[in-house]
C-alpha cells in the first residue's frame, strides 16, 4: 500500500475498503449508499482527525434533512432507525480499517458519538415488526398467485418454500443447487451471491420444502433454484397483496409466520431452531409466545 496512513484521508480509507479482498461479505445496495453519503460529508477530512463531532454532526444534518450530494441537492430527512444502521456499519468499517493498520477512529470515538445521538433522538432502533398474515389472508394471497401461477415469476412456489422453509427472501435467492442437500435433508445459506464459505450456516428443511424443492427444475449445480431479481420478486409480491386487498405485509412476515407455526405445531426448540438456523436457541424467544392468527 503506498498510501501514507497518518496522512490519508477518509475518501481514500473508503476506497480501500470498497475494494478489499479480505471482507468476508460484500457492499450490499444500502450499504453502498452509506459509504456514497459518507464521502459527501466527510471524505475530504483527514481520517486521524475525525472525532466523534464529526459523526454527530453527520448524523444530525442526514436526521434534519440538510445533507447534500455531491450535485449540491439536498436528501430528504432520514429516520432515525436507518442512522442508528449506519453508525453500526461505521464501527463495522473502521475495527476492519484498524485490522489493516489505518488510523481510524477507535471504537470509544463511535461509542460517544452514538450515546449523544441517542441521547437527541436523532438516532434509534427500529420498532419490533409483529406482523404475520391470517389464514384468510394467505388465502386471499394464494387464490392470487395461483391465478397468476402462468407468469414467468414463480412468485407462488417462492412465497411456498418461504411459508414451510422458514427462509428470508434473500436467502432463498441466493440458494443454489450445489446448496441443496435433500439427502440429507439440509441447505446451505450463502453470506452473498458467490461466497459458501466455511462459515456458512446450515439449515435443516421441513418435509414440505423438501417437496417443494424436488419439483423444481433441476439445474447445474452454480444456478439459483430461484433464478429471479429480488426487486422483481417484492414487485410482484406488492401487486399480489395489492390485488388480494392485504396491506402492509411483507415478505419477512412470511417467515415470521413459518417459525410461530412451528413453533406452536408442538416441534422441540432445537429442532425449530435448526429450520430457522438460528445458532442460539434464545433468538427464538420472542417467538415463544406468538400465537399464530387465526
Amino acid at each position: 500500500m503506498d498510501t501514507d496512513l497518518h496522512a490519508a484521508s477518509l475518501l481514500e480509507l473508503l476506497d480501500w475498503y470498497a475494494m478489499h479482498p479480505e471482507r468476508s461479505t460484500r457492499i450490499r445496495p444500502t450499504e453502498r449508499c452509506t459509504l456514497r453519503r459518507l464521502r459527501e460529508a466527510l471524505g475530504r477530512r483527514r481520517l486521524s482527525s475525525l472525532t466523534d463531532d464529526d459523526f454527530v454532526g453527520y448524523a444530525q444534518a442526514r436526521r434534519r434533512g440538510h445533507h447534500a450530494d455531491d450535485a449540491g441537492q439536498l436528501r430528504g430527512p432520514c429516520a432515525p432507525s436507518t442512522l442508528n444502521i449506519e453508525i453500526s456499519f461505521f464501527s463495522r468499517i473502521f475495527a476492519f480499517a484498524r485490522r489493516h493498520g489505518w488510523p481510524a477512529p477507535d471504537a470509544a470515538c463511535i461509542e460517544i458519538a452514538r450515546a449523544r445521538l441517542r441521547g437527541d433522538a436523532t438516532i434509534a432502533r427500529a420498532p419490533r415488526r409483529e406482523r404475520m398474515p391470517t389464514d384468510d389472508e394467505l388465502a386471499r394471497l394464494r387464490r392470487v398467485l395461483a391465478r397468476d401461477a402462468h407468469l414467468l415469476l414463480p412468485l407462488e412456489d417462492v412465497v411456498e418454500f418461504i411459508v414451510c422453509s422458514a427462509r428470508t427472501l434473500g436467502e432463498t435467492l441466493r440458494l443454489r443447487w450445489a446448496d441443496v442437500d435433500l439427502g440429507r435433508g439440509v441447505v446451505y445459506l450463502r453470506s452473498s451471491d458467490h461466497v459458501l464459505g466455511p462459515w456458512a450456516r446450515r439449515a435443516r428443511l421441513t418435509l414440505d420444502a423438501q417437496e417443494l424443492l424436488g419439483q423444481q427444475p433441476r439445474g447445474e449445480a452454480d444456478t439459483r433454484v430461484f433464478p429471479f431479481a429480488a426487486a422483481s420478486m417484492t414487485t410482484a409480491f406488492r401487486r399480489a397483496c395489492l390485488q388480494a386487498g392485504i396491506d402492509d405485509l411483507q415478505f419477512r412476515d412470511l417467515r415470521r409466520l413459518a417459525i410461530a407455526r412451528l413453533l406452536q405445531s408442538g416441534r422441540p426448540v432445537r429442532e425449530v431452531a435448526a429450520v430457522a438456523a438460528y445458532s442460539k436457541l434464545h433468538d427464538l424467544r420472542r417467538y415463544m409466545d406468538t400465537l399464530v392468527p387465526a
